[in-house]
């Protein structure tokens, strides 16, 4: 049957291919105009900031436990440590003994007083140390620190932590105490402030090289900003912190750190004990004050800080191998106001210390 040519093109002509709907053009043409054309969706942008979320807590949660590890191993570290503390019979010396007692440390306390050392070994042993110790002798006196040496070298391989904290103080102007007193009181100042640490640290220093331990000196603001009343006393202070971080710079490859605390007022009975002291005074036969002594205002007493605080306080940076403390807060602002206005400083003192 014949076909015509219609019907012959119709037969050869390929099928018509419609496109998938999955695969249809999105781009913009005539009928969808450009401003509706799509962005990502919704979805797809909120999942890259997922992940970012998720990363970020990661991190922080990884940081956070790294630290809370890092806390509990350090203060493991330093429980049961072998201290050995110069000056422990009251004050600041004495909380300090207090503080490594409740981490079971194995104590040694040296104080001039047997009696008084002995109540303070009976409290350490009531918080908890592991050991204590009393020795009672004058380290101002090279031959005694000889001899403290061989019995703490007896007792301990190393010293973890050697605590300074000796003193002796003036509380009245140079210009008020005669000459042969002011002598005498500089000679028996700067035996026991400097000379005393000097002593001691030199013949523990291999001790504390052995353990990689601490030193800290229980120094004063006296020694970092200007005190009238106190000369002779600051002059001990510089004295004393210009010695340790001068040998801070030299010891630090063996990994033994030094940290110097300077505290302000403490509520001790440490003023009362002042060389130059009209009462309770260790030398008043040889001190007298000048008739001429100029008239002196009324002291202004800033607050002062409990012994157990400044314990806590000096401990803690030692913890840490911080290089020096001052406390309190408002004697940081001094040494500031000090370097830039120096002045104004001494006008301070002159209120503080009632000096007109």
């Amino acid at each position: 049957m014949c076909r015509t040519g219609c019907e012959r093109a119709w037969t050869r002509q390929a099928p018509i291919q419609y496109p998938h709907p999955l695969e249809i053009d999105r781009s913009p043409s005539c009928t969808e105009p450009q401003s509706a054309s799509r962005g990502p969706h919704p979805v797809e942008q909120l999942m890259p900031m997922s992940a970012a979320y998720t990363i970020a807590a990661a991190l922080l949660s990884s940081l956070i436990l790294y630290r809370f590890l890092k806390a509990v191993s350090h203060q493991t570290r330093l429980q049961g440590q072998s201290v050995l503390v110069i000056g422990a019979s009251d004050g600041i010396g004495r909380a300090i003994a207090h503080l490594y007692a409740k981490r079971h440390s194995n104590l040694v306390l040296v104080a001039r007083r047997h009696a008084v050392l002995e109540q303070v070994a009976s409290e350490c042993t009531a918080l908890g140390c592991a050991d204590v110790a009393c020795i009672a002798l004058d380290v101002s006196v090279e031959s005694n620190v000889v001899r403290l040496r061989e019995e703490v070298g007896r007792s301990m391989a190393g010293v973890d932590v050697l605590v300074l904290c000796v003193g002796v103080l003036g509380v009245k102007l140079f210009e008020e105490i005669s000459p042969a007193d002011a002598c005498h009181m500089a000679d028996k100042m700067m035996s026991v402030n400097v000379l005393a640490p000097i002593f001691i640290s030199a013949y523990f220093l291999d001790m504390l090289k052995l353990s990689k331990g601490r030193i800290i000196i229980v120094s004063s603001t006296a020694g970092v900003l200007p005190a009238p009343s106190r000369a002779v006393y600051a002059a001990s202070k510089y004295a004393l912190n210009g010695f340790f971080k001068s040998l801070r710079i030299e010891i630090a490859k063996n990994g033994v750190s030094i940290t110097i605390a300077s505290p302000g007022t403490v509520d001790t009975d440490f003023r009362s004990k002042a060389l130059d002291a009209t009462c309770g005074s260790t030398i008043p036969s040889r001190l007298s004050t000048k008739d001429s002594a100029p008239p002196r205002r009324k002291k202004v007493e800033p607050a002062k800080v409990t012994p157990d605080a400044a314990a806590k306080y000096i401990v803690e940076a030692a913890d840490r191998r911080d290089r020096e403390i001052v406390f309190p807060w408002f004697y940081k602002i001094a040494m500031i106001i000090s370097a830039i206005w120096p002045s104004f400083t001494d006008l301070l003192a002159k209120v503080k210390y009632g000096i007109k």
